[in-house]
């Protein structure tokens, strides 16, 4: 069995906190995509989605009561929630929630860290079941200061390459 509040002891003796502290601060913030209007909401969701499909992660809609079948899919990575639609704003809110909650742990399999968390609603009913490389946490937190960043670039006329590096990254 896993012990779930040892996440951020975890970062620590993996020597990955101060990578980190920014990311965690950001997303433990309750007004993270604040700077975000719908339209760039819909782009970080499309762009996460796509980040997902591209590293293997398997994302979908599954009863997460169904804990054993979860585990006899035998996936190194997933992404499953109990909801029929998702966006990147749940996205982002399971995994702040099982962080705050203390619902997540770091696993290392063959060299790689891995997130490993659950998220519970207020009925204390499993919404989330996670496992994802810990460095997707950090491209969410890249993605979004990349997105809030674009009318910056835009308005001062300097929307180049360089502006785009973090979108290239997948």
């Amino acid at each position: 069995m896993k012990i779930y509040n040892h996440f951020f002891k975890s970062l620590a003796s993996k020597r990955k906190l101060s990578e980190y502290i920014d990311v965690l601060d950001w997303l433990l913030n309750d007004n993270r995509l604040s700077t975000l209007n719908s339209k760039k909401k819909g782009k970080f969701t499309s762009m996460l989605k796509n980040y997902m499909k591209n590293k293997n992660i398997i994302f979908m809609n599954f009863d997460c009561n169904d804990e054993a079948e979860v585990k006899n899919k035998n996936e190194k990575y997933f992404f499953f929630y109990s909801y029929s639609r998702i966006g990147c704003e749940k996205i982002i809110e399971y995994i702040r929630n099982s962080i705050a909650h203390g619902n997540c742990y770091l696993e290392t399999i063959k060299g790689e860290t891995l997130f490993v968390a659950k998220d519970f609603n207020n009925q204390n009913k499993l919404v989330a079941i996670i496992r994802i490389p810990l460095s997707m946490i950090k491209y969410l937190y890249e993605l979004y200061i990349q997105l809030s960043n674009e009318d910056i670039y835009e308005e001062n006329g300097t929307n180049d390459d360089n502006s785009k590096k973090v979108l290239a990254k997948v």
